[in-house]
């Protein structure tokens, strides 16, 4: 039996993974649905956050045998775009695999392994070859977890601006995993409806590529489909109260993953397993091969640009206006910007600006430079009050092509 058959096997037998019916605990009741306060009041306190995404034409997950001296076998993970916290346990599962096949050492010698990077995608990592492998881990980071991009990540279970080989199955990999963790009290993991202006672009890519080109299939119709995962969006009804006549809605099913406990609960795993955190900045492979493991798994993401030379590396900005907790929502919305409620704030965004945009001074978006956009913020809030209201896409277009901004709104594009 392989991982994969025996991690369904394992939920299956523990009565974790979904039924074709069954509870629905953690969907939104799907009408007269409660808005934050800033949609039809002022504007609330707003603290400003930004981050850049890791994006490449395609991710990178491969394995390279001996690229370095004193490194038997590097692993690249990186370039997953927006979907980081998405795809983290499927691309963490498929780095297992590439372990497996080209260990440069027999795994029963327990070779050392070096994460490099303390993101979402070698936090995750790292939890699975130190668990499943039962190999000694390292976690090494010019940064703690904490200052990481993946820190930032809105969390909604979608694999947005990422593509790649396999990547349907990976992605049911991630949402076996992130399904078996949504049925645990501590990990920040909820079963979401999402109810979008727009079509949630990553959701429906996915769907696409599983009919189409998933190895899988079999395995999670009647799992996943049945139940509205990984199928196209519904139109529904607009289910919010005190809100305007929108016509436009579309409902998906997925998860959110609540970043800050999710990364938080993940580091106490990876504590308990030993997996040690190190402080270290690299200048050249060659000094990651001076580290003495064997097994070197690459999680850098733009890191990789410098360290490795990667040039299809591109930082792909998103600014985000984080908002004080008002309560219990257990709903998420996309399409025009996007408002996900956490259990500690609740997040608006949905910005996209790549490095290379050539930017003027005083846009809403107005630069792409290491800091926050604080007009930026501002605008989102108005933004998601206009979709809330049930202005036309056309008309919010509009409003904000005479902003001339240099970025794009998800479900603009």
């Amino acid at each position: 039996m392989d991982r994969r058959s025996f991690m369904i096997s394992s939920l299956a037998s523990a009565g974790l993974l979904m039924a074709s019916s069954g509870a629905s605990s953690g969907y939104a009741k799907g009408t007269g649905l409660t808005v934050p306060g800033f949609v039809n009041g002022p504007r609330p306190k707003i603290t400003p956050k930004y981050g850049f995404r890791p994006w490449r034409p395609t991710y990178r997950l491969e394995a390279e045998k001996a690229p370095i001296a004193g490194a038997g076998l590097v692993v690249h993970s990186y370039g997953y775009g927006g979907g980081g916290v998405t795809l983290s346990w499927g691309a963490a599962w498929k780095v297992l695999d590439l372990i497996k096949d080209n260990t440069p050492v027999p795994l029963s010698q327990k070779p050392a392994v070096a994460v490099i990077g303390s993101g979402v995608i070698g936090m995750t990592t790292a939890c699975l070859i130190s668990s499943r492998l039962e190999l000694p881990v390292t976690i090494y980071s010019d940064k703690p977890w904490k200052a990481t991009v993946s820190n930032i990540a809105g969390g909604q279970w979608s694999p947005t601006a990422v593509d790649g080989t396999d990547l349907a199955d990976i992605a049911v990999d991630a949402l076996d995993y992130t399904n078996y963790l949504s049925t645990l009290d501590d990990w920040g993991v909820h079963r979401r409806d999402n109810y979008a202006r727009m079509a949630e672009l990553g959701l429906d890519k996915l769907h696409r590529l599983h009919v189409h080109t998933s190895k899988k299939a079999s395995r999670i119709d009647a799992r996943y489909v049945d139940r509205g995962y990984l199928a196209p969006g519904k139109a529904v009804p607009w289910p919010f109260a005190h809100s305007g006549p929108v016509t436009d809605c579309k409902l998906y099913r997925t998860y959110l993953v609540d970043v800050p406990v999710f990364l938080e609960r993940l580091e106490k795993e990876l504590n308990a397993l030993n997996v040690r955190f190190v402080t270290q900045t690299f200048g050249s492979p060659e000094e990651l091969g001076a580290l003495g493991c064997p097994i070197i798994v690459n999680a850098t993401g733009l890191g990789a640009r410098k360290l490795f030379g990667d040039t299809s590396l591109q930082g792909i900005k998103g600014n985000l206006a984080v908002l004080d907790p008002e309560g219990e929502f257990d709903w998420l919305y996309s399409g025009i910007g996007y408002v996900f409620p956490r259990s500690r704030d609740i997040v608006v965004g949905g910005t996209f600006m790549h490095e290379n945009t050539s930017l003027a001074p005083g846009n809403v978006c107005n630069s792409n430079a290491d800091a926050p956009d604080v007009a930026s913020d501002a605008e989102m809030l108005k933004v998601i009050r206009l979709a809330f209201s049930g202005m036309r896409k056309q008309d919010i277009m509009a409003h904000l092509s005479s902003l001339s901004l240099p970025c794009s709104y998800s479900g603009l594009t």
